[in-house]
């Protein structure tokens, strides 16, 4: 990333992302936000039925994307810990958004 939103495939250097979430993936290791003052946890990772999301501040707001960036859960929880049913996604990778009262967080997910 060149902190111009502008990304490169990290793996080989001549690809681009096709969305910004999938850059800032592999950019931001812990959060959206580089002051991260918050923990929040994935498990387990890869998954098959079910994972859980623990946070440190209150979890307002979760969506799962699959490749496409299309949203295949969400749920508004209000809570710090989150179980998610993933029994009916395809095996692959996706991206959680999990938003707190502080911060913006963006993890991957495998389900296998």
């Amino acid at each position: 990333c060149d902190g111009q939103g502008n990304c490169s495939d990290p793996g080989t250097g001549n690809g681009q992302y096709s969305n910004i979430s999938d850059c800032e993936l592999e950019c931001f290791n812990v959060s959206t936000n580089e002051f991260n003052t918050e923990m929040v946890n994935l498990f387990p990772n890869p998954a098959k039925t079910h994972c859980t999301v623990i946070s440190s501040n209150i979890i307002n707001k979760i969506q799962v994307f699959d490749i496409s960036s299309r949203v295949c859960i969400f749920k508004e929880p209000n809570s710090n810990t989150v179980l998610l049913n993933i029994r009916k996604l395809s095996k692959g990778i996706y991206t959680l958004e999990i938003i707190t009262e502080k911060e913006i967080h963006k993890r991957k997910l495998i389900i296998k």
